[in-house]
C-alpha cells in the first residue's frame, strides 16, 4: 500500500471536520476562478486528511486480521487499500495536471463525492474493528479466568508430596510410586497447551484443561501466593506442546519447594533485556512491551538468543558437555545441579519469561524466516525440560527415602 501520507493524526481529524462545516459556502463562479482554485486546493487537504485517518485505520485492521486469522478481513482490507491508493493518484494528478478553471470546479463536485464514500468506509471499519476488539478481549478474559482456574487446582502439590497418610494409601493402592512426578506420568500421556492454540493442535478447551487434570482430586481453598500467580499467567501463553510440558516441569519444580519465593535466585550473566525488566520495570507486562517489540529482526532475535544461551550454559551443572554455546543433549540425570535449584521469581521464571520474548520474537517473523530460526527455540525448550524434569524427579526421591 502506498506510503505517501500527509502530516495528520486521528486526533486531529475531528478538529478539521469541525473547522470545514464552520466554513461558509462559496458559489462556484467562473468569474472568479482563483477563489474556486483556493477552495479546492481547502478540499484537498481535508481529503488528504481523511485518507491519513483510513490508512491509520487499516494498519491497525492489519495486525488485528493477524491476530485473529480473519481472512473475509483481509479481502476487505485490501479492497481498502486499493481504494486509498486510488484516491491518491487521482488526487495528485488532478491537482498537479494545471487543469482548466472549468475542470476544476467539475472535480470539486467529485470530490465531496469521494469524501462521502470515505467517510462510510471509514465508519463501517471503525465498527468491525470495535466488535473485532471485544471478541478479542472476551477471549483474553476467558483465557485468563481458564488459566486461574488450572492454578488452583494445582495446589495440592505440597501436601501431596509431605502428607504420609497419602504416601501410605498409595502404597496400599499398588502405585508404582508416591511421588507426584508419577502420578503425573501415568495420568497425563500428553501436556497439552493452555491458551491461544496453535495450527497444528486441536482447537477445544477440554485440551487446555489437561495440563492440570491430575490434581483435580486434590485442589483445596487455598490461594496461590501472589509471585506465582502474576508470573505463571504471564508465561502461560501456548506456543506448542513443548512449551507446556516446560510449564508442566515448571509447576512441579515450584510445588517441590512449597512455593517458597526465595530471595537469592538464578546468577551468571542474565540477558540485559530480563534485568531491565525486573529492576526497572517491576515485573510489570506493560514494561515488557518495548522489549518485545524491539525482537521484530533477524539480528535482534539472535543476538537475544545468543545470550540466553549463554545464561543458560554457564548455570549448567559440570557433568554437562557445552559445545558451542550449546549444552549436549544428556542420557543420565546426575545428582549435583546447584546453580539450577532456585525458586521463586528470581529463580526459574526468569528463564521461562525469555523463552516467551524469544518465541514472540520470532512469530513476529515471515513464516519462511521463522521457520529456519526457531528450531533454536525448540532445543532450548526441550533442555531446559528435560534439567526440571531431572531435579524434580531427584527431589521427590529424595523425599520419598527420607
Amino acid at each position: 500500500m502506498s506510503k505517501r501520507i500527509r502530516s495528520s493524526s486521528p486526533s486531529s481529524q475531528l478538529d478539521q471536520e469541525q473547522e470545514h462545516q464552520k466554513v461558509p459556502k462559496m458559489s462556484a463562479s467562473y468569474d472568479n476562478p482563483s477563489g474556486d482554485a483556493l477552495r479546492l486546493f481547502g478540499e484537498n487537504q481535508q481529503l488528504h486528511a481523511t485518507i491519513a485517518a483510513l490508512t491509520s485505520q487499516v494498519a491497525v485492521l492489519e495486525e488485528t486480521a493477524t491476530e485473529l486469522h480473519t481472512q473475509t478481513l483481509h479481502n476487505e482490507i485490501e479492497e481498502m487499500s486499493n481504494y486509498i491508493e486510488h484516491l491518491e493518484s487521482s488526487l495528485d494528478h488532478r491537482i498537479n495536471a494545471n487543469a482548466p478553471d472549468s475542470d476544476l470546479l467539475g472535480f470539486e463536485l467529485e470530490l465531496k463525492a469521494v469524501k462521502e464514500q470515505a467517510f462510510l468506509k471509514q465508519k463501517m471499519f471503525e465498527k468491525q474493528l470495535s466488535s473485532l476488539k471485544t471478541e478479542l478481549h472476551n477471549s483474553q478474559i476467558a483465557n485468563r479466568a481458564l488459566a486461574r482456574r488450572i492454578l488452583k487446582i494445582s495446589r495440592c502439590d505440597a501436601s501431596v508430596q509431605t502428607d504420609p497418610n497419602f504416601q501410605s494409601a498409595g502404597k496400599k493402592e499398588g502405585l508404582a510410586n508416591n511421588t507426584l512426578v508419577a502420578q503425573l506420568h501415568s495420568t497425563v500421556p500428553e501436556v497439552m497447551p493452555i491458551k491461544k492454540p496453535q495450527a497444528e493442535l486441536p482447537v477445544n478447551q477440554e485440551y487446555q484443561l489437561n495440563l492440570m487434570a491430575v490434581f483435580h482430586s486434590h485442589s483445596t481453598d487455598e490461594a496461590f501466593p501472589n509471585w506465582f500467580e502474576k508470573g505463571f499467567e504471564y508465561v502461560s501463553d501456548d506456543f506448542g506442546q513443548q512449551y507446556a510440558e516446560l510449564l508442566h516441569q515448571y509447576i512441579l519444580f515450584e510445588a517441590s519447594h512449597h512455593w517458597v519465593n526465595a530471595t537469592h535466585g538464578l546468577k551468571k550473566t542474565k540477558p540485559q533485556q530480563l534485568i531491565n525488566w525486573t529492576t526497572q520495570g517491576k515485573r510489570k507486562p506493560a514494561a515488557a512491551l518495548p522489549i518485545i517489540a524491539a525482537l521484530s529482526s533477524i539480528e535482534t532475535i539472535q543476538k537475544f538468543a545468543e545470550a540466553l544461551w549463554t545464561w543458560w550454559c554457564e548455570l549448567q551443572p559440570d557433568w554437562r558437555i557445552i559445545s558451542r554455546n550449546r549444552p549436549e543433549p544428556f542420557d543420565k540425570f546426575v545428582d549435583n545441579f546447584l546453580l539450577l535449584d532456585k525458586r521463586g521469581q528470581n529463580g526459574w521464571l526468569g528463564l521461562i519469561v525469555c523463552t516467551k520474548w524469544w518465541r514472540l520474537g520470532l512469530d513476529s517473523l515471515d513464516d519462511n524466516i521463522r521457520q529456519e530460526l526457531e528450531a533454536d527455540w525448540f532445543r532450548v525448550v526441550e533442555d531446559m525440560t528435560n534439567m526440571l524434569k531431572g531435579m524434580v524427579e531427584m527431589r521427590n526421591c529424595r523425599i520419598t527415602a527420607a
